[in-house]
């Protein structure tokens, strides 16, 4: 009777070894693993191997016929090593019966198994096989606030989440700031809080920014302490109009100060010009006679769950899109570009922070006696919002310059200022596209002074 042994290599599944005598189906099984193995080992191996062992593509054992199955034979093995330096040839010679070989364990039955299971990991595992691999799960996803798709707005739910008062310079920056402050609660940034609100002044000329949030201003007080500009919230999105903004706008003016309008952007909500033309035609407007700030586009970060995530589910190159075609718009409409008032923070995660917009003034939020790093683009700021909690009522600001570099600042064109297509010796009030009324002072000449939108005073 001949027995066969069969080869395993290094990456290929072992075969199980028997304690009972073979039958022969088991043996052909055997036989045509041996060949292949060998196969495999004749390409590989690179030291030398007998004729006799190699035969073929069998390696086998001539055994006496009157061999009992019971009787023990030595078990023989030999290695052949691979060009990989890895692999491993070995032949087993093996008679099924007396041989005290450990029979593997059925793989229905892993309770009897020896060898512990492998623990879970997300670390790809290499696959022999050659088979593609399956991905592991995705991590989990927060699923208590669904994202809507854009375009899938609820109007009605946000205007639900606008109210009365809508949101407000830096509404963001405040709850990130006040969370950050409960997560760290660190002594040194509550002490630098409660100092801001009571004494310090950032440096430049001192300035504020209201809204319906703030009902009363004392604006008198306010010009005593210090305040030469102010920016009241006219507008948001595209339907939202402060009910204090004509009182707000014309109060910062009769108390001597430069003030300006700013729109609380909502670039999820509808195209640019859309909302340029909203807040144009809702006391937005510019003139050059030196007490108007130019526009200021608030672009920050969202604060209404219904419009998405802090980017209002918007890509940064559409961010940016929308910011130029909105600056683009109100150029036209005022001649002035708007300033844009946003983070750092914001800026380099929802426009890629873009240098697209260094022509335009920087408003730059940065609750901290440093300002910080500036984004992308700008060099330094124009205006910094510095504290949230004083020492002026609503935010505090500060002009980066002195009072004759703001008063220069507030009056210079960005382009060109709208005129009426008609010469006057007298005053001349014209509507412009949009249907906004403007007051043009004559000089006595033929010329117009810079003009004045009526009804934003």
């Amino acid at each position: 009777m001949q027995q066969v042994a069969f080869v395993t290599v290094t990456g290929i599944t072992q075969a199980p070894l028997v304690t009972s005598a073979p039958s022969v189906l088991e043996w052909a099984a055997y036989i045509a693993a041996g060949v292949m193995g060998l196969k495999t080992a004749k390409t590989s191996a690179t030291s030398r191997l007998s004729a006799r062992n190699l035969k073929a593509t069998e390696y086998y054992m001539n055994c006496s016929p009157n061999s009992k199955i019971s009787a023990a034979l030595a078990l023989q093995a030999r290695r052949v090593a691979l060009l990989s330096g890895t692999a491993l040839l070995s032949t087993m010679l093996c008679l099924g019966g007396g041989l005290p070989a450990q029979a593997a364990p059925s793989p229905a039955d892993p309770a009897t198994s020896a060898t512990p299971e492998p623990a879970t990991s997300t670390t790809p595992v290499p696959n022999p096989s050659g088979a593609p691999a399956s991905a592991p799960d995705p991590a989990p996803t927060d699923q208590t606030a669904p994202q809507p798709e854009p375009g899938q707005i609820d109007m009605a739910a946000l205007r639900a989440e606008i109210g009365k008062d809508g949101a407000y310079l830096g509404q963001g920056v405040k709850r990130r700031a006040a969370l950050f402050a409960k997560q760290s609660n660190a002594s040194s940034l509550n002490a630098i809080s409660t100092e801001a609100a009571n004494t310090w002044m950032a440096p430049g000329v001192q300035g504020l920014d209201v809204s319906s949030h703030q009902t009363t201003v004392n604006w008198a007080a306010q010009y005593s302490m210090g305040a030469r500009f102010a920016y009241v919230k006219a507008t948001e999105g595209t339907t939202y109009t402060s009910d204090y903004f004509g009182t707000q706008y014309g109060g910062a003016l009769a108390s001597g100060m430069i003030r300006g309008a700013y729109h609380f952007a909502l670039p999820g909500v509808s195209t640019a010009s859309a909302q340029a033309d909203f807040f144009v035609n809702n006391g937005g407007g510019w003139s050059g006679d030196g007490k108007t700030m130019p526009p200021l586009l608030d672009i920050e970060y969202n604060p209404y769950a219904s419009l998405g995530n802090t980017c209002y589910n918007m890509s940064q190159a559409a961010m940016v899109n929308w910011i130029a075609a909105f600056s683009s718009r109100v150029l036209a409409r005022t001649g002035r570009l708007p300033m844009i008032y946003t983070t750092t923070d914001w800026w380099s995660q929802c426009t890629g922070n873009s240098g697209a917009f260094s022509n335009q003034p920087l408003h730059l939020a940065s609750y901290s006696r440093y300002v910080g790093s500036m984004p992308n683009g700008w060099g330094t700021y124009s205006v910094w919002q510095y504290s949230s909690t004083g020492p002026f009522a609503g935010d505090s600001n500060a002009w980066n310059g002195d009072l004759a570099s703001l008063q220069k600042f507030a009056s210079t064109a960005d382009g060109t200022v709208p005129t009426p297509s008609i010469t006057s010796l007298g005053d001349v009030v014209a509507a412009d596209s949009s249907g906004v009324l403007w007051d043009y002072p004559a000089t006595g000449g033929a010329t117009f002074r810079p003009r004045r939108q009526i009804g934003a005073e």
